[in-house]
């Protein structure tokens, strides 16, 4: 329980986000808008990840391998969507929040399940629900402060995006070649020529992210899925222009003792971090490492979500919402 006199805070929750998130917005904005005694206001979102549709005939599989089929389902993307299921919407989120509805500093990112994009669940007091929007106001005489670091670095190679689909979130073409057959020989991937190549793949896809960089962030573009030749992303591709990336741990581990050592110097109070769950599969057994670092450095209470994709807005680096990242709020 966080407590304390000189603070307000207020709850919103606006459901089908992925069937329109600017309405789920709205109505979750609605219910936390209040006037507050105190100028410091941060917002804290809650939003579903990526959910796998049941295709008829399919199941819910992320790895479609005949082309033909794949190209069938790709055509029942807006109809999933309507159902609250496929591709996440919380890139288009974060911006409504902050461009629409002007909140300058937000914190959040996406729930999910053990991995496997079967399910999402939000919570809110004691409700829970499974394609909703749920938003946290805190106003206090408190400075918030928000830290955000990416330890993604360059790898050897880039590729340009020639064909896309479905508003940016499907990739169907690189280099105009089949999207899942080039980006597999481009990174040299073993038996790329076998068509059961694919699921070795995909189990592994976490270490072979790419992206973009937007605004001095990298953005990875994770793979929610391969329909044929189609690679379905989790958000846009909002540029062509695509650079191979690598989780770095050192930088990692060094970026978030800088972080932690400057809330150290500030005094904060208590500390809410949201990262990446792929750290939890990457790290391994290191990822105990990763908590002692809270403990070592900060005497405060603190807690780490690792959650499906981290939102970030503040002044001074805009509106994101990232994969492989770290985000840190203190008050």
């Amino acid at each position: 329980t966080v407590a304390y006199s000189n603070m307000d805070v207020a709850v919103g929750v606006g459901h089908n986000v992925k069937r329109n998130p600017l309405k789920a917005a709205e109505k979750s904005v609605s219910n936390v808008k209040k006037e507050s005694r105190y100028d410091n206001r941060i917002l804290i979102e809650l939003l579903p990840t990526a959910v796998v549709p049941n295709i008829p005939g399919v199941g819910q599989k992320v790895v479609i391998s005949s082309e033909k089929i794949g190209n069938q389902a790709l055509k029942l993307l807006p109809k999933i969507l309507y159902l609250n299921m496929g591709y996440d919407r919380a890139d288009e989120v974060i911006e409504i929040l902050t461009n629409t509805f002007g909140y300058q500093k937000i914190i959040g990112g996406c729930t999910m399940d053990d991995n496997r994009m079967l399910r999402s669940y939000q919570f809110l007091n004691r409700d829970y629900f499974k394609n909703s929007l749920c938003i946290m106001q805190v106003d206090s005489d408190i400075k918030h402060s928000i830290y955000s670091s990416v330890p993604l670095e360059r790898r050897k190679g880039s590729f340009m995006i020639t064909k896309t689909d479905a508003d940016l979130h499907v990739i169907r073409e690189i280099n105009h070649k089949g999207a899942k057959s080039a980006l597999l020989e481009m990174l040299k991937w073993r038996d790329a020529h076998l068509p059961d190549s694919i699921y070795s793949f995909y189990k592994k896809i976490f270490y072979y992210p790419f992206g973009f960089e937007k605004k001095g962030q990298w953005h990875a573009c994770m793979i929610g899925g391969f329909w044929g030749e189609n690679i379905i992303l989790s958000v846009r591709a909002e540029k062509k222009d695509m650079q191979l990336l690598s989780l770095s741990i050192e930088k990692l581990f060094n970026t978030t003792k800088n972080n932690l050592q400057n809330i150290k110097e500030n005094n904060a109070q208590m500390c809410f971090s949201v990262a990446c769950e792929t750290f939890i599969e990457t790290l391994g057994n290191k990822i105990y490492e990763y908590q002692k670092l809270f403990s070592s450095y900060i005497d405060i209470p603190y807690l780490v979500v690792f959650m499906a994709g981290e939102s970030v807005s503040t002044p001074e680096i805009g509106c994101h919402h990232l994969y492989e990242a770290i985000n840190i709020w203190t008050m």
